[in-house]
């Protein structure tokens, strides 16, 4: 599978879009995320991810258009807000709480889910890793069901 980027440098940094690969299923996930050229193909190394792009045009004019055009959903109107807000603004604040409503309100449409991927970026560029992995194991362990006991062999 490959991604679809609008890919336009600013300040070193450029808009792609990502498909991350199942090894298992050979099945993808789009997601959208700032970084470098050289990021970006050093994820395509790994073979589990898919770099494209196309076209000259920024993903943040992208998602602008998208805002003015009549024929936006109300899911992509609300993208293209919070995508402003995060990438344009810089206001990361308002941009998870405006991404967190649009999950909430439309929560299978495609938009609900590069909003999730966006948290996901805001939340590993502003959480330290080890945090980040000490919340997720915390709250990985209190889903966790145990397993039962294993009887002791007979005669031991």
């Amino acid at each position: 599978m490959s991604g679809r980027a609008s890919s336009a440098a600013h300040d070193g940094v450029s808009a792609h879009s990502l498909t991350w690969i199942d090894s298992v299923s050979g099945e993808g996930l789009r997601l959208e995320m700032s970084c470098d050229e050289a990021f970006a193909q050093g994820l395509e190394s790994t073979g589990f991810v898919r770099v494209a792009r196309i076209g000259t045009q920024s993903a943040n004019q992208e998602h602008a258009q998208m805002d003015t055009k009549d024929d936006a959903s109300p899911a992509e109107r609300e993208y293209a807000e919070a995508h402003t807000l995060h990438y344009e603004t810089r206001d990361q604040a308002r941009a998870l709480r405006a991404y967190e409503r649009l999950i909430a309100q439309h929560p299978r449409t495609p938009e609900a889910g590069y909003a999730r991927a966006q948290i996901e970026n805001i939340a590993n560029q502003v959480v330290p890793a080890e945090e980040l992995l000490a919340a997720k194991l915390e709250l990985a362990l209190r889903f966790v069901q145990p397993l039962p006991a294993t009887p002791a062999p007979v005669g031991a």
